[in-house]
Formats: C-alpha cells, structure tokens, sequence
C-alpha cells in the first residue's frame, strides 16, 4: 500500500485438539467473530461429530456465536473483551459509567422506577428505550438523560454552558 501498511488479505483459523490440527478455515473476514459458526459447523460435518467444549481468545465473543454454542450444547470457554480492563483500577474509578454509580429507586407520578445517582449527585432517571438491530439481534438500551446544571465559569470569556449527561445500559431481552 501507498502509506506502507500491512494489511491481510486472508483471515487463516486452525482448529486444534490435543495439538493436532483438525480443521483449517480461511475467510476475507478481518475479525476472528464470523469464523467461529464456519469452523464448529465444519467439524461437525467433516467428522460427523458435535464438539463437547469450545475454547477461544476474546476475537470469538459475540452474541450469535455464544447462542450459536449453547444451541448445540456446546460449553464455551471464551474470554470476555474487557476481561484486562476490568482487572485495572481506571475500570472502577470512571465516574462516567453506570456500573461506577448508585442505583436507586425513585417514585414519580405514583411509579417506582431505577434511576442512577452520579458522582456529583444528579438523578438519571429513565427516559426511553432505544432498540438497536445488528446481525439478526435486536439489544435494547435504557436511555436515561440527567437534568441540566449549570457549570461556572473558569475565565471572564468563558460563558456559562448546560452540561447534559446521558447513559445508555443495555438489558438483556
């Protein structure tokens, strides 16, 4: 290429069992997540035969190749993508996350409903569900805006903002 990159034409998965090369699969896809289904559905016609485990690095995690697996019967050992970032200290200090703020009970017009506290104490209450479809999968998100505050003022020509904050949490269907 003109600016002296490489970049792969070819996506090449070996299966392996007990150190022996089972299966080869090669793909024009550049992420490892829609090789996953090619290479289980392979084995199980080439060796008329349902794997009993599945192991994988973090490429292979996705929502249709983990109901994929389960579907088949398959236990998966699939590493979670932000398995090194939970381990970190920042993962757990980020004040801009809903997983790092209160989650309270509020009542409004005679219903309970979740709302989140942050750090500088505004309530996210719920204000709408958004539905996102990608690959055949419908992920629904909780949309949940904080009422506007004002910020003050660093310097003279500086004028005063509204800061509006906004979460989305996805729920599981």
């Amino acid at each position: 290429m003109l600016n002296s990159q490489l970049k792969p034409a070819y996506n090449l998965q070996y299966a392996v069992e007990n150190y022996f090369i089972i299966h080869t699969y090669v793909s024009q896809d550049r992420t490892d997540y829609n090789t996953l289904i090619p290479i289980v559905e392979m084995h199980k016609e080439h060796l008329d035969t349902l794997l009993k485990e599945f192991v994988a690095d973090s490429g292979y995690i996705s929502e249709k190749n983990l109901l994929h697996l389960k579907d088949l019967g398959i236990d998966s050992f699939i590493k979670l993508q932000e398995h090194e970032k939970k381990k970190t200290k920042a993962y757990y200090k980020d004040i801009s996350k809903h997983y790092n703020m209160d989650l309270v009970e509020v009542e409004e017009d005679g219903q309970t409903q979740k709302a989140y506290i942050c750090h500088d104490g505004r309530t996210l209450k719920h204000k709408k569900s958004e539905v996102h479809k990608r690959n055949g999968f419908e992920q629904i998100y909780e949309v949940m805006p904080a009422t506007a505050v004002r910020v003050a003022r660093i310097r003279p020509s500086v004028c005063t903002s509204m800061i509006r904050k906004k979460i989305k949490t996805r729920t599981k269907p």
